[in-house]
């Protein structure tokens, strides 16, 4: 039971840690959300305080922008056994704020991101440790909150800026499972079972970006962005677990077994993640932009979760209304590990006159698990900015589309034995932002 407990924590964790990094920079509105936020090298908007403080560097006024986005349907196949979930609800918004002093431009940037994810699956057939049949039903569930505060600072008509970000990730996570399974012990009888696992994650991390931006001509420009280790200043992650299994042993004889467990998880290091680089290439001519971006992510092995407490488990027979209690010394842990990646980030826009420009963007995410499981992903977005006087709005349409990256398994009640499954997914959005200058 311990091998599911932490395959289950494994999941639980880099999932959402995976997916917030990746939802950062995909549904900040603003100029360049319609090219994915392809812009390291050319953003001198609001939103460079996250894409890349350099851009903060040539602001002559103050600017004010605020940006937000829905996402609308995230549907998840499992082809192992033909199942189809659905989930719904997700929703991100930010404000900005750019002060021009006399020697050095300010920005204070807050994002916010919350979803809710619900996966369901039902009827599902495997076998046990023992070769014998197990049919249960599961509902997974989380629900999390990510904010992030940037503070950024860039001296003016300079080339690069720094910025320092506080992330507080507040995610809670829920598999509930229910069925019956057969054993040896009493081959015409079922054991039924109802399992829940707990994962609270809960962190406050801060980290340190330098932006830089060049040219090589001028149609040619670049920038980088290297952002630091993002430090754990406060961990409040833990985990319950809850085990019950009636048995028939017997007529008129049940055992009940329940296990159950909370306890706090130290991580390795105090890192949240190990940083990463994003190097870009722009082409620019009088009415259309080309941007290439490469996020480079090292390989990471920092979330590290080990056990404070040890599982209680009691047992209780019916027949003779005895109960047996014992706690078990339980020393397990289990580490996250990550492989170095590079996403490419592909964005364009043309300018049909001085009011309307329209963007395209596209980006190609792999797989971080070291073991090649999980999904690559492809994004695909479009959208529009609309110039006024002192107004810009900007609206864009988001789609991503996850697909299997190979070796994901699931494993049986007793982590004995695995079968292959296929997994995918898809995501659609609106995004949609403005900014006034003052």
């Amino acid at each position: 039971m311990l091998n599911l407990r932490f395959s289950l924590l494994t999941i639980l964790i880099l999932l959402p840690i995976s997916a917030y990094s990746q939802q950062f920079n995909n549904s900040v509105g603003g100029q360049y959300a319609s090219q994915v936020n392809a812009a390291v090298a050319r953003d001198q908007s609001e939103t460079s305080i996250f894409t890349n403080p350099a851009g903060l560097a040539n602001f002559k006024g103050n600017s004010i922008s605020s940006g937000a986005s829905s996402y609308g349907l995230l549907r998840v196949e499992d082809e192992s056994n033909g199942n189809s979930y659905t989930a719904l609800s997700s929703s991100s918004n930010h404000v900005a704020l750019v002060i021009a002093g006399s020697k050095y431009n300010y920005g204070f940037m807050i994002y916010n991101f919350s979803t809710t994810k619900q996966f369901e699956s039902k009827n599902v057939s495997t076998k046990n440790s023992e070769d014998y049949l197990r049919y249960n039903d599961s509902i997974t569930t989380q629900d999390g909150d990510a904010h992030l505060y940037s503070f950024a600072l860039a001296r003016k008509n300079s080339k690069q800026g720094f910025n320092f970000n506080l992330i507080n990730f507040d995610n809670r996570s829920q598999v509930s499972t229910s069925g019956y399974e057969y054993s040896q012990a009493t081959p015409g009888s079922r054991r039924n079972f109802n399992t829940s696992t707990i994962v609270q994650l809960k962190l406050l991390a801060a980290s340190v970006n330098y932006g830089f931006q060049g040219k090589f001509s001028q149609n040619f420009k670049w920038g980088l962005k290297l952002t630091s280790p993002a430090f754990i200043l406060q961990n409040n992650s833990h985990v319950n677990v809850n085990m019950l299994y009636i048995t028939p042993n017997g007529a008129n004889d049940n055992y009940i077994l329940n296990i159950r467990q909370d306890s706090e998880y130290t991580i390795s290091d105090n890192k949240f993640n190990n940083g990463d680089l994003i190097f870009g290439l722009a082409y620019l001519k009088s009415n259309i932009d080309y941007e290439l971006d490469f996020l480079i992510t090292p390989a990471s092995k920092s979330i590290y979760l080990k056990q404070k407490s040890s599982p209680f488990s009691s047992t209780w027979n019916s027949s003779t209304d005895t109960n047996t209690s014992q706690t078990t010394f339980d020393d397990s842990n289990t580490r996250v590990n990550s492989k170095a990646t590079i996403e490419t980030r592909l964005g364009a826009q043309y300018r049909v006159d001085d009011k309307n420009t329209y963007g395209l963007g596209f980006s190609y995410t792999p797989t971080k698990d070291l073991d090649d499981k999980g999904v690559n992903t492809a994004t695909l977005t479009i959208g529009t900015t609309k110039s006024y006087k002192n107004f810009i709005g900007n609206y864009a349409l988001h789609y991503m589309r996850g697909f299997d990256a190979g070796n994901n398994e699931v494993t049986d009640s007793e982590g004995n034995n695995t079968e292959d499954i296929n997994i995918s997914y898809e995501q659609y959005s609106l995004i949609f932002g403005g900014s006034y200058q003052f």
